[in-house]
C-alpha cells in the first residue's frame, strides 16, 4: 500500500495541482475551512443524499477527523454549514503512488489488470479508491465501486489528459467497461456513439478517471 494522503477542498470545483496532504495538515485545513462559517455543520459520506443532524464546529471537526481516520482509501464526506448550505466542502482519502499490484482481496479480478497497467504506465500517478460501499452519487443506484470493480486515477488532483489517451487506446486491450472524466463518459456497451457528455447534474469528473471494469456487476453487492 503506498502513502494515504487527503485533498480537502470545495465541490464542484476542480481541484488545483498541488500536493496531497497528510492527517495532521488535513486536521488544520479542515479547521480553518469550519472557522470561516459560525453556526452549525452537517456531515454526509458523499453518494448519500441524507445529511446529519446539526452540529457545533468542535463536534463537526471530532466527528470528520474520525470518519477521515478510520474510513477507507477513496472514501469521501461532505460537509455544509447549516447556514450556508450550498457550500459544500469534501475530505477524499487517497493513495499516493500506490503499488502496482493490489492485494486479492481488493478489487475484482479485471480491475486488478487495468490497476497493474494504470500504475506501471503512471507511477506517480494516485488511487483515489477501489472498494467503496455507496450508491452512485446523486442517485439510488449502487456504484461499482461497492463490488471493488471500479477505480478512480488522478493526476495531483486532475483527470490527466495523458491517461484519458492512454485509457482509450487501450479500452480494447484491457477489461475496461466504462471511462468517465473531464465532463464525458465511454462506455463498451455504446462504444459506437463514442465519448458523450456527461448530465450538467452528474459530478463531472475533472478531479479523476473513474474506470469501471468488464463485466459489470450487477444487484446487490455483499456490502449492501
Amino acid at each position: 500500500m503506498g502513502d494515504v494522503r487527503y485533498r480537502v477542498g470545495r465541490v464542484a470545483t476542480r481541484v488545483t495541482k498541488k500536493r496531497a496532504i497528510d492527517e495532521p495538515r488535513m486536521l488544520v485545513k479542515v479547521e480553518e475551512v469550519l472557522a470561516r462559517h459560525g453556526g452549525t455543520w452537517q456531515i454526509r459520506p458523499r453518494g448519500r443524499r441524507k445529511w446529519s443532524g446539526p452540529r457545533g464546529r468542535e463536534g463537526t471537526n471530532e466527528r470528520l477527523a474520525a470518519l477521515a481516520a478510520e474510513g477507507d482509501v477513496g472514501g469521501a464526506w461532505q460537509f455544509r454549514p447549516v447556514s450556508s448550505p450550498s457550500a459544500i466542502y469534501v475530505i477524499r482519502k487517497i493513495e499516493v503512488e500506490p503499488p502496482v499490484t493490489v492485494s486479492a482481496s481488493v478489487g475484482s479480478d479485471p480491475l486488478k489488470l487495468i490497476h497493474a497497467a494504470y500504475f506501471e504506465r503512471f507511477p506517480g500517478h494516485e488511487s483515489w479508491g477501489i472498494y467503496n460501499c455507496r450508491p452512485i452519487a446523486g442517485s439510488t443506484s449502487w456504484s461499482q465501486h461497492a463490488w471493488g470493480n471500479a477505480e478512480d486515477f488522478s493526476e495531483a488532483g486532475v483527470a490527466s489528459e495523458d491517461a484519458e489517451r492512454w485509457l482509450f487506446a487501450n479500452r480494447n486491450r484491457l477489461p475496461i467497461s466504462e471511462l468517465i472524466g473531464r465532463r464525458r463518459v465511454w462506455s463498451s456497451a455504446r462504444a459506437s456513439e463514442g465519448w458523450r457528455a456527461l448530465s450538467s447534474s452528474a459530478h463531472q469528473h475533472l478531479d479523476h478517471w473513474h474506470v469501471t471494469a468488464h463485466p459489470l456487476m450487477t444487484g446487490s453487492p455483499p456490502c449492501a
